[in-house]
């Protein structure tokens, strides 16, 4: 956890991959513009769609990971979603998950890492 400068006090939700497709690539951004930092994900999910390979974006605070949430389901409108299912959570190709996320949605989030 190092790696993502996480102190001691974080609660870690997570099970030990087990599958070498599994790794963790941490880079510095280059800029405080999200678009700038996440074109290269939101084209990758628009063109791939669920083929996309499964990605984690890690933020320091909730509004950080709320502005990138923000951004990719602007970004991307109905490319978002599963068969443009915009009243279905599930279809969404994009989640975000924190400690305020409803719990049902965060159930199902980590249940797509599995």
């Amino acid at each position: 956890m190092s790696s993502l400068h996480l102190t001691d006090d974080v609660v870690v939700k997570a099970l030990l991959p087990d599958r070498p497709n599994i790794f963790l690539d941490v880079r510095r951004r280059r800029s405080y513009d999200v678009a700038t930092e996440f074109e290269w994900l939101a084209a990758a999910v628009e063109c791939e769609q669920g083929l996309c390979a499964k990605t984690l974006v890690f933020a320091h605070s909730i509004n950080g990971i709320a502005e990138i949430y923000a951004w990719m389901m602007t970004r991307l409108g109905e490319k978002a979603y599963l068969n443009a299912k915009k009243d279905d959570p599930k279809s969404r190709f994009v989640s975000m998950y924190h400690a305020h996320v409803a719990e049902p949605l965060q159930h199902y989030t980590l249940s797509e890492f599995r």
